[in-house]
């Protein structure tokens, strides 16, 4: 059976809450970013289109399309956030006459306040190989590892700087990578689920800002994949997703929450995003937006969205270093009994949640026996609330 730290991780991970679905269905290779307390998606295959969706109102408006060099389309593009300030650099577009893909070099700034953008520095073209990269952002600049280009996997490393508006190469990486999940903790940046030349890896690497310098962390324990995603709140950083194929394709919705001071992965709960790839997400301090990426089912691009909030963070350090109490019989069929609570003579909050996180069951409880007999088989927390104190155990109902 499981350790109550580790249930309680699985309940308290699941706190999701669906979001007004995005509107359009053509951001299949979407872009993200936030600016203002507001999230901006857009590109794709289909468009270059850009919405807003106001995070307080729970509704998505049209903005000014991305401009720059493209007809119609900018599909995996690379959106980012520095400073409450949104950018859009890179992707591709199609030749409208000769329908191959035209890879593009432009960085692009986002007005908020004016709807407009501005153009920033190009990338260098010599040195391109970022179709299929990725990015993060520390210290207040963005730095793009890897990249695919011509059947080779790039290690080059690229830092682009806001305040000079100039990039300039970093250290390389340790090997040529490609389509990997990144996300930041500190000054750290991180990537996961590398695609090498070799094929796909759940390797993670660790690329320090300050230092310079990249160091090889342990792996994800998870099966290797393309399109995963990650995000990270409250300093949480949480990462899985995406799709495998070997014959079939193979979509997952599993999340595994990283601890940056012991170097290890924790399994946590599978998403809501039931049959879905390639999402999109967006990190916002105490809480992350979720959302699209590809139907396994209808091959459509899914329009489902969630915000993800610190309660299940903060859930996490509630629960554990809890007060432990028992209970008995354990399994039960029809009733338990609490050892080791508090008083509770004048009544204690009890919750009784399933491996979803929902709550089954709740009562004020004031001593004595709790029926169980209308909840079905399965494995329950019992979580006791004596003021700001938590008391939980953990129980199998038969």
């Amino acid at each position: 059976m499981m350790t109550t730290s580790l249930w309680a991780t699985k309940l308290h991970a699941q706190t999701w809450a669906p979001k007004k679905n995005i509107p359009s269905g053509n951001f299949d290779g979407a872009a993200i970013f936030s600016a203002g307390g507001d999230i901006y998606m857009g590109g794709g295959l289909y468009t270059n289109a850009i919405m807003e969706y106001d995070t307080l109102a729970n509704t998505w408006v049209s903005k000014t399309s991305m401009p720059g060099m493209l007809i119609t389309t900018r599909a995996g593009a690379s959106g980012f956030t520095i400073n409450d300030t949104g950018y859009i650099a890179f992707g591709y577009d199609q030749d409208p006459i000769t329908m191959g893909e035209i890879d593009l070099t432009d960085l692009w700034q986002y007005n908020k306040a004016g709807n407009s953008w501005v153009r920033k520095q190009d990338f260098p073209p010599v040195h391109w190989y970022k179709r299929l990269g990725t990015m993060f952002v520390a210290n207040g600049k963005a730095y793009f590892p890897g990249g695919y280009d011509s059947g080779t996997a790039s290690k080059q490393l690229w830092q682009y700087d806001p305040v000079t508006n100039a990039w300039s190469q970093k250290h390389d990486l340790p090997v040529g990578i490609y389509g990997a999940l990144t996300f930041t903790l500190g000054s750290k940046g991180y990537l996961s689920f590398c695609d090498l030349d070799s094929g796909a890896t759940n390797f993670v690497f660790e690329y320090d800002a300050v230092a310079d310098t990249w160091t090889r962390k342990n792996d994800m324990p998870a099966p290797r994949r393309i399109g995963p995603a990650a995000f990270v709140i409250d300093g949480h950083a949480f990462a899985g997703l995406g799709s495998f194929y070997d014959g079939a394709i193979h979509v997952f919705n599993d999340l595994y929450l990283y601890n940056q001071a012991a170097d290890s992965w924790t399994a946590v709960d599978t998403t809501p995003l039931i049959g879905t790839y390639i999402t999109e997400t967006v990190s916002m301090g105490n809480k992350a937006f979720v959302g699209g990426g590809k139907n396994i089912n209808t091959g459509a691009y899914s329009k489902e969205w969630y915000e993800v909030t610190s309660a299940m963070f903060s859930g996490i350090a509630d629960v554990s270093m809890p007060h432990r109490i028992s209970c008995y019989p354990n399994p039960t069929t029809d009733a338990i009994t609490i050892t080791g609570a508090p008083d509770c003579k004048s009544g204690c909050s009890c919750n009784i949640i399933n491996t979803c996180g929902s709550v089954v069951g709740h009562k004020i409880w004031t001593g004595g026996k709790i029926e169980t007999n209308n909840i079905p088989p399965g494995h329950y927390l019992l979580e006791l609330s004596a003021g700001t104190e938590k008391y939980v155990t953990v129980f199998e109902m038969r």
